[in-house]
């Protein structure tokens, strides 16, 4: 496990460094987020300022204090102040859609890095699969174990099975289902013909009997 521990150790560390930088990134973005939506507010209150000026001047023109040109002026200040915002309103949820993609994106590449990282420690923590008896092990110490190769070998030693062999001239006595007896020393043995091979090999044909 050295090799594997020592990968991991490495792993860990960039990782860490990792996990720094999407902390860093989510600050940064929040800080970004946050000066935007405060022009948003000023943009707003600017709008409003701007919308009274345009009222006061509609006013002093309805009086004959003022110009229909200043009316227009006003006006046209009033619409591009308002276009300014709704462009700069969806800068803003733009931004704010984008960094949740890209902060979930690095989050999932995180997670998945740490996933593979426990998975393959986890595996090389080998583990019986369940209740048995070791029969076999490869004690070879310091021996490198390729993926796939066998390092044990577990047996159920609380039920057994019989593999028979009988002459081709007696296949139609074998059937899968049929009911034996199984004389082992001076036991008697009840069981079940499972399995039989269906080729023929120099004459005799294998089953398998499953022991009651």
């Amino acid at each position: 496990l050295e090799t594997i521990r020592t990968e991991y150790e490495t792993k860990k560390e960039s990782l860490e460094m990792q996990l720094n930088k999407l902390d860093l990134q989510r600050k940064t973005i929040a800080s970004d987020l946050a000066e935007m939506k405060m022009q948003v507010d000023i943009d707003e209150m600017m709008l409003k300022r701007t919308l009274v000026s345009l009222n006061n001047e509609r006013y002093l023109d309805s009086i004959g204090a003022s110009t229909r040109e200043k009316v227009r002026e006003a006006e046209l200040n009033y619409t591009v102040k308002q276009m300014q915002l709704e462009q700069l309103k969806r800068k803003y949820e733009n931004k704010k859609s984008t960094s949740r993609s890209e902060i979930r994106s690095l989050e999932l590449d995180y997670k998945i890095a740490m996933d593979l990282l426990f998975k393959t420690l986890g595996e090389a923590q080998v583990m019986a699969p369940r209740a048995a008896t070791l029969t076999w092990i490869n004690d070879q110490v310091g021996a490198s174990v390729a993926q796939g190769s066998n390092l044990a070998i577990l047996s159920d030693l609380s039920s057994f099975k019989v593999e028979g062999e009988i002459a081709d001239s007696y296949a139609d006595k074998i059937t899968a289902g049929n009911r034996v007896n199984v004389v082992i020393g001076g036991e008697k043995l009840s069981g079940t013909v499972g399995n039989v091979t269906p080729s023929v090999n120099n004459g005799v044909i294998k089953f398998v009997v499953f022991l009651d």
